[in-house]
């Protein structure tokens, strides 16, 4: 009788077929040995029908010959061998077979490669440093049509940057991330490293250029001389021409982006760090990649050349029910193609699908899709199929699985288990007392929760941190504070433990805005104010800590929760005065988030809550959203409009019965920015009225802020016709700016006295030092506006000077105020980029244009703000003017 084992042949044939690799994980199986005649072989013949009978999946219609023959083995490595046989159920005849396939056509694709080119591939060659983990790689399914168009674009020296986007959990991560680091054999480009960067994980983007400036040095390159820590980018910008070309990998780009907006202002000035990173990588000599990732366009890019973004869709059907398959769902592929139709081919759907998969169905995942939907499956909105998933997936957890992901769901980023250890336990009264239980408990469920790919885990030092995607995360925070006792306990300790939870965010803040959201979702608007009054002083913190994005989010969180209950915040009054009752409504709120928007340079969003602002209120009500309106059309470039709606101001805020001090600091912020259009539109006898005007509230500011208002109105009006006349306000000015709470102000102070020293002709390292004080603090924050100010003064101090400028630098200046809308600092950029050009027929067609930019803006004293140089020789220096 023959044997139902494999003979010796048949186990070699078998090895072979799958390329010496596992059927089920892809490992390779063949090794050498310390000994030199043998190697090591992990590797084994396994039966895919039993051998005999009372083992797993035995087909008693079978001889033992055909037991034993080709069609019956399966390769895999010892691991898998055991976890197919103790696992039958879900490893049936039919799905062994499958997965017999699929190693049989990667080992055929390998095959492939290796004849094609017998070269190691590009990134096998070249120092590589991954900072963290990218996700789901182990069940990971190829994109053909998207790696094929990002093959080509890698081989392209032209393109400079690449941007993935699409819909959270479309797999932008997973894709890069196996792209780079196992599809990878078709690419060729001269770099000589890739560096790879989760934001997921960390969003300080100092630490991210610090570490690249560490792996430089890993690599010989010495360019710390002179580091300053507080200003990483600059080291890297001076280092950059002689820097060898690197692929940069930027993932979670959206986590800055949802910080600044939540996805209205889709991607715009993500980072100025950032964006001007992306820029030295566009405009290099050499050709570096910079590839980034995130659910929003980056509109950053639009206007930047040498640029690619590719948009991730749904998978094709065939790419679904494999990523169905790699989750352990089975059943046939007609099922899993119905399945992944029907949602969409959204990859974080599918495995929703999977997790929520009960065992005794896993053959039959249609079966699931009709229990799930409650015996249909309409065409209904996406959303509407993805959130009836999550309800029925959190039905099935346990509660120690859903207290860790509700826990998980309060932070935007990961988090060390530790805090899980704080927060949990507060969530469900299981783990009194039980420290080591919790800690067990936590490991294992935290395990569990990863294998589904829900749950992310990465590396921070030497910790893990766990975090949810964004889409689950959110689910899970509604689902935690529609629970009252817990829902309030979380935000207890969100409030009065926020050294102790290891959370990566704006210093102690990131834990007290979590809290306000998390108050204003459960509809405790009384407690969310009271954060608003005593932790964050009515706004004063985000101000004074030039805290732009941190404010926005803030603002934007009450605008939305007052729109949404207006009687609710109308009826919450401030009980923490002692003098009087103060009604927080929507319209304080709203203007909060106008003037955020207009600092952050979101103009089109600031543009369209003040139209919101206008049809709601009426009358004197107005006075503080008029200034917001002139600000907004001084940022525009529109400076015509200006003094009408600082008059209107004024108007409104006499007619109005405010507190002492507050109707006179409006009326000082009107007459301030009428008088700097004043200045800009060349009209000298309004801009003496407009200064008159300025002194004569001068008696009722007791504030910082309103104080230096009068001396930069002097600075801007006096600067303009006797300039010696200013010295002592340029140094009363700098002597105050330490004591302002409006960061944005000091600001441009500094701006303003670095322009005066300049065209004064003062030693150059005062002005020097001033610009680049602004630029450095404008980029960290971003403040656009103070950001391009500061460029353009850089390279018009340069040249003032007769030291080399930078025209790559205004080029910049002058694109990012286009893009933005900002045409004052565009024509400026223009302007200084015309007093460098040398060649006259670029000079006659820079001047056209820029009279046609000036004529529109009515902008005439642009050569009086940057006037050109008498003679190419350095300004006289005079003697030093203390500052």
């Amino acid at each position: 009788m023959a044997s139902p084992d494999f003979d010796e042949k048949t186990k070699r044939t078998a090895a072979d077929r799958v390329g010496n690799h596992c059927t089920i994980c892809d490992k390779p199986t063949h090794g050498p040995n310390e000994n030199p005649k043998k190697a090591t072989i992990l590797g084994e013949a396994a039966h895919i029908r039993g051998r005999k009978p009372g083992v797993p999946r035995y087909d008693p219609g079978m001889t033992d010959a055909e037991r034993a023959d080709i069609d019956n083995v399966l390769w895999a490595c010892r691991n898998c061998h055991g976890k197919f046989d103790k696992d039958y159920l879900l490893y049936s005849v039919e799905a062994l077979c499958s997965l017999r396939v699929e190693a049989e056509n990667r080992a055929r694709e390998r095959q492939c490669r290796l004849s094609e080119s017998p070269v190691k591939p590009l990134l096998s060659r070249i120092q590589q440093k991954w900072c963290h983990e990218t996700t789901n790689d182990d069940t990971y399914v190829r994109r053909h049509g998207a790696v094929s168009q990002l093959n080509a674009w890698f081989n392209e020296p032209g393109i400079r940057a690449i941007s993935l986007t699409g819909i959270g959990g479309a797999g932008k991560t997973a894709l890069v991330g196996h792209w780079l680091k196992v599809d990878n054999q078709d690419l060729a480009r001269e770099v000589q490293g890739l560096f790879y960067w989760s934001f997921y994980v960390e969003k300080d983007v100092d630490q991210f250029l610090l570490a690249i400036i560490n792996f430089f040095e890993e690599q010989g390159i010495d360019i710390k001389s002179g580091l300053d820590q507080t200003d990483p980018f600059g080291t890297l910008e001076r280092h950059f021409p002689k820097l060898p070309p690197l692929v940069l990998l930027l993932d979670g780009l959206e986590v800055l982006q949802q910080a600044v907006s939540e996805g209205r202002a889709y991607g715009s000035f993500i980072d100025a760090k950032l964006r001007d990173l992306i820029q030295l990588v566009a405009y290099a000599r050499l050709p570096w990649l910079c590839i980034s990732t995130s659910r929003f366009p980056m509109s950053d890019l639009d206007h930047t050349p040498n640029t690619k973004c590719l948009q991730l869709v749904r998978l094709e059907e065939e790419e679904g029910a494999e990523v169905l398959n790699q989750n352990r769902v089975l059943g046939t592929e007609d099922d899993r193609r119905k399945v992944t139709y029907y949602l969409e081919g959204h990859p974080l759907a599918l495995r929703i699908f999977a997790a929520s998969l009960p065992r005794h169905l896993r053959t039959t995942p249609y079966q699931h899709l009709r229990n799930v939907f409650d015996g249909e499956v309409p065409h209904n909105q996406f959303l509407d199929k993805l959130f009836r998933l999550l309800n029925f997936y959190a039905g099935t957890l346990d509660s120690a699985q859903r207290s860790i992901i509700q826990a998980l769901s309060l932070f935007r980023s990961p988090v060390p288990q530790r805090t899980l250890g704080i927060i949990v336990p507060k969530l469900t009264n299981k783990w009194a007392g039980e420290a080591r239980s919790l800690d067990l408990t936590l490991t294992t469920e935290l395990g569990r929760l990863v294998a589904s790919g829900l749950v992310i885990r990465d590396r921070r030092a030497t910790t893990n941190v766990y975090a949810c995607h964004p889409i689950v995360r959110d689910y899970f925070r509604r689902d935690l504070l529609s629970q009252d006792d817990a829902g309030r306990a979380a935000i207890d300790i969100l409030t009065s433990r926020p050294d102790d939870l290891g959370i990566q965010g704006a210093s102690n803040l990131e834990p007290l805005l979590l809290a306000c959201e998390a108050l204003l979702l459960s509809g405790d608007v009384i407690a969310a104010l009271e954060l608003y009054v005593n932790r964050f002083k009515k706004g004063r913190v985000f101000l004074a800590g030039g805290l732009l994005t941190e404010g926005k989010r803030f603002y934007d969180a009450f605008e939305r929760f007052a729109v949404d209950h207006p009687k609710t915040l109308a009826n919450a009054q401030d009980p923490w005065s002692t003098r009087r009752k103060t009604n927080f409504d929507v319209i304080h709120f709203r203007n909060g988030a106008i003037l955020f928007n207009i600092l952050l340079g979101e103009l089109a969003d600031a543009e369209q809550l003040i139209k919101v602002q206008f049809l709601q209120i009426a009358g004197s009500g107005r006075a503080p959203t008029y200034n917001l309106q002139a600000l907004l059309a001084f940022c525009r470039g529109n400076y015509a409009t200006v003094p009408e709606l600082a008059h209107s101001a004024v108007r409104a805020a006499m007619q109005t019965l405010y507190p002492t001090g507050v109707a006179e600091l409006i009326q000082a912020k009107a007459h301030y920015i009428e008088l700097k259009a004043f200045v800009l539109l060349g009209l000298g006898q309004d801009a003496r009225k407009a200064n008159k005007r300025l002194l004569e509230v001068r008696d009722q500011l007791d504030s910082a802020g309103g104080q230096i208002l009068l001396e930069l109105g002097q600075l801007w009006f006096a600067s303009r016709r006797n300039r010696d006349s200013c010295s002592d306000a340029a140094e009363r000015i700098l002597s105050m700016i330490s004591k302002l709470d409006e960061d944005y102000l000091a600001l441009e102070a500094r701006l303003l006295v670095a322009h005066w020293y300049i065209l004064n002709q003062q030693p150059e390292r005062l002005a020097g030092d001033l610009i680049a004080e602004v630029y450095r603090h404008a980029v960290k924050q971003s403040y656009p506006y103070p950001m391009i100010s500061s460029l353009i003064m850089r390279e018009y101090h340069a040249y003032y000077w007769g030291k080399p400028p930078s025209p790559y630098r205004l080029k910049q200046a002058a694109t990012l105020a286009e893009s933005n809308r900002m045409y004052g600092l565009q024509a400026e950029a223009l302007w200084v980029q015309f007093l460098l050009e040398d060649n006259p027929k670029v000079r006659a067609a820079m001047h056209q244009s820029i009279e046609q930019l000036v004529n529109r803006l009515s902008y005439t004293t642009l050569s009086k703000i940057y006037p050109a140089r008498a003679a190419k020789t350095r300004p006289q220096k005079r003697g030093r003017t203390p500052a």
